[in-house]
């Protein structure tokens, strides 16, 4: 993102005007017919990228009043019912000292830690293509310094805001930026972290385009997609092989997904997401009012339904969020673009695999735009929205319809006799999903991709997660073989209750178990 415009950011008055009602239902003249439900008592900080924790908490930084990040962060925990709007808020431990980044490569751990590597900005307006990172231990609540790959020298000497993924393995991969402002389109190369011992490798031969501004998702297939950002490619998307290390082309998208004018006369332009819908197609959403459809199959394009616009604007996903629906659908923000720059108000849309239809924002949005929301998928099947930028304002939305069978995680070995505070292996089919859950691009990479344990107990209702140590595959391929390991909360309920797994929101079919509990 470029530093003019994200500089310009903190100086913006935000006006939204609080909800009426607890529910804020669509009306006929919109698509969908689900509800918006603003989250009530929001911790007294500034909410900027969420992670949802393997234990059904939320991490969320506390990204600084002037937009410049922070090293504060807070943890969310739904109520007992797995409500989110009416959850509750706690510090959590701080990132080492000096480090405060906003728009950084991130991703969850198969075993539950928070990786965060590099960031536009370190605590102040001014960018500096930080390359420190850290790493946080949900059950120390702590963060611990990580180094940068080759020491931060060479390649790696700035890796800002450059895209990131976790691989199918469990690995994370990130591909530094560079100065992304001023369009550096030699870099190229990628790390892997290796989460058992946090070494670092370095990978990525034959991509002709570069991460800055561009976004990687994971494929049903493991393999990684990019749309590339430098203007001159306009239609080059590209595929990375995790096995061999190699980039190859992935064809060209019909119409280009690129504005130039948000490029300001730069190398490199802006993107809207990518993201896996639960069909196995990948919608990808441009910076001008294009979108694109990949069939990972085929390994090829096909034209998808322009933005609408709204007002007498064109809209653009000019650095925008998305999120899948329990229908399957995506949930995606768009605004317009004035003179190169991001520009309110952003507007709410569904898309449903053919077309694109507007959706009741869920307050008012004229000074929003649609480079602010973050979205995130939690484990209740609701989308976590946060209009950041200093307004505090969080929602919920709350879709209509449900998952298709095939979607879901499927259960095939657990134990059935469970005891508060052990741990316990579980086996089953595409237990980490079908999709993403969530997808930003190169500034918010907050995926969801991999199972959490929800017990309700049969008598009370009340609902519990578990917490998960570690899942063998983060893949999203259909059908594919998983295992995992967790352990019950201590202050789990006993008694009759029902296990499910839970991938982006996605939820498998419950078993019956009994819980026995130990306080000894």
């Amino acid at each position: 993102m470029q530093k003019d415009r994200k500089s310009s950011l903190k100086c913006m008055l935000i006006v939204s005007l609080l909800l009426t009602a607890n529910l804020l239902p669509i009306t006929d003249s919109y698509a969908d017919s689900g509800s918006w439900q603003q989250l009530q008592g929001v911790a007294d900080a500034d909410p900027g990228i969420m992670f949802l924790l393997l234990d059904g908490t939320v991490l969320v930084q506390d990204q600084g009043i002037n937009n410049s990040g922070s090293e504060r962060w807070w943890i969310l925990t739904p109520d007992s019912k797995g409500n989110y709007a009416d959850g509750t808020w706690s510090r959590t431990g701080a990132m080492p000292t000096g480090y405060k980044p906003l728009y950084a490569s991130s991703g969850v751990l198969p075993d539950g830690r928070v990786i965060v590597e590099g960031g536009e900005v370190n605590g102040s307006s001014t960018w500096v293509g930080e390359n420190l990172g850290a790493i946080y231990d949900p059950v120390a609540k702590t963060w611990s310094a990580v180094s940068p790959p080759n020491q931060g020298r060479g390649t790696f000497v700035s890796i800002a805001d450059g895209p990131s993924v976790i691989l199918a393995n469990g690995q994370f991969m990130f591909g530094p930026a560079g100065n992304g402002d001023a369009g550096e389109l030699g870099q190229t190369k990628q790390a892997i972290l290796n989460p058992s011992n946090l070494s670092w490798s370095v990978t990525g031969k034959g991509m002709s385009g570069a991460n800055p501004e561009a976004g990687y998702t994971l494929l049903p297939n493991n393999k990684i997609l990019m749309i590339d950002t430098p203007v001159h490619s306009g239609k080059k998307t590209e595929i990375f092989n995790p096995i061999s290390g190699v980039w190859s082309s992935a064809g060209v998208t019909p119409k280009s997904l690129l504005d130039p004018s948000t490029a300001a006369g730069e190398a490199v332009a802006e993107i809207g997401p990518a993201i896996v819908m639960p069909s196995g197609v990948v919608f990808a959403e441009g910076s001008n009012q294009h979108t694109a459809i990949y069939n990972y199959k085929t390994n090829s394009w096909a034209t998808g339904p322009d933005f609408p616009s709204v007002n007498g604007k064109q809209m653009h996903a000019d650095d925008a969020g998305s999120a899948i629906l329990q229908n399957g659908n995506v949930l995606f923000d768009a605004s317009p673009v004035t003179n190169g720059k991001f520009a309110p108000p952003v507007s709410f849309f569904i898309f449903d695999g053919k077309k694109v239809q507007s959706i009741q924002p869920p307050s008012d949005q004229s000074q929003i735009q649609s480079n602010f929301p973050y979205f995130l998928s939690l484990p209740n099947g609701q989308i976590l929205v946060n209009e950041r930028m200093g307004s505090q304002n969080m929602y919920v939305y709350n879709s209509q319809g449900e998952a298709a069978a095939s979607w879901v995680p499927q259960i095939e070995s657990v134990p059935t006799n469970l005891v508060n505070s052990k741990v316990y292996t579980l086996t089953g089919k595409q237990l980490s999903g079908l999709t993403e859950g969530s997808s930003f691009g190169d500034d918010c990479n907050n995926q969801t991709n991999y199972p959490l344990i929800k017990i309700t107990n049969q008598k009370s209702g009340t609902v519990f997660y578990a917490r998960t140590l570690d899942v063998n595959s983060t893949s999203i391929t259909p059908g594919n073989l998983a295992s995992m390991t967790f352990m019950l909360p201590s202050n789990v309920a006993g008694g009759p209750s029902t296990l499910q797994v839970v991938a982006s929101g996605f939820t498998s079919v419950p078993i019956d178990v009994t819980i026995s509990t130990d306080f000894s």
